[in-house]
């Protein structure tokens, strides 16, 4: 359903016009091929019940940027999210445009202060799949090292019988070489992992990694099962 200007000039004056709605407009008259080219974007106002144009704030667009593109995104490559989030800006010029509220220069400087923190998290997050038992260890292309897949498969029941498990949102507090110190954020725990150097010279402070780890009975370092999120240092305000 395309909006009469009667509608467009009460949402100006009210700010209050449904981002949903806007989003199915620019697709309508810009005939937008393929869809999938803001789908991500799409999704994640959907989230939000709701949603109006006064709510695309700082907030709204820094948490896009650092939290749900690293975890809803890894099978893109750096370029594709590059061109995604210019997509991002056209839309915002369409709305702008047509419904005259401009968001554009806010997001262009989110953009260019977020984008190298957002392509740091998300390598680390790419990174460290290879140190946990997710047999992926590509994204773009898809790669899966079958080897691992078995291992994991195979591994015998005794052996897990003496195992320690955690799980749960831990930050980084230290990083010493191949170390990395991390305290659980729900309680005073403290847990050690080692991970390849190479890696651990892009984490930073006050980093945030959720996730479920394992180590055997008498060893101080543990192991990622599992890593369902690795957070930047910069949106530990959100969480």
């Amino acid at each position: 359903m395309l909006y009469n200007q009667k509608d467009i000039n009460v949402a100006h004056k009210h700010k209050t016009f449904p981002i949903i709605k806007a989003i199915n407009e620019y697709k309508t008259e810009y005939k937008v091929k393929p869809i999938s080219k803001i789908k991500l974007f799409e999704n994640y106002c959907k989230r939000y019940n709701g949603l109006m144009l006064d709510h695309m704030d700082v907030d709204f667009f820094t948490k896009y940027m650092l939290m749900y593109i690293p975890r809803y995104s890894l099978e893109l490559s750096g370029k594709e999210i590059k061109r995604h989030l210019l997509y991002i800006h056209e839309l915002l010029g369409f709305i702008n445009k047509k419904y005259h509220y401009d968001l554009t220069e806010a997001y262009k400087k989110l953009y260019m202060s977020n984008f190298e923190e957002l392509s740091r998290v998300i390598y680390i997050r790419r990174s460290l799949q290879r140190f946990t038992e997710t047999p992926v260890i590509s994204f773009s292309p898809m790669v899966i090292n079958l080897q691992s897949y078995k291992n994991h498969r195979d591994q015998p029941v005794i052996g897990q019988k003496k195992m320690i498990y955690e799980q749960g949102l831990f930050e980084v507090i230290e990083i010493l070489g191949s170390y990395v110190v991390l305290k659980k954020k729900t309680s005073e725990m403290f847990i050690k992992l080692k991970i390849d150097k190479k890696v651990t010279n892009d984490m930073h402070v006050k980093d945030m990694m959720h996730m479920r780890i394992k180590r055997k009975l008498f060893y101080t370092t543990w192991d990622i099962i599992e890593l369902k999120q690795y957070y930047s240092n910069q949106v530990g305000c959100y969480l």
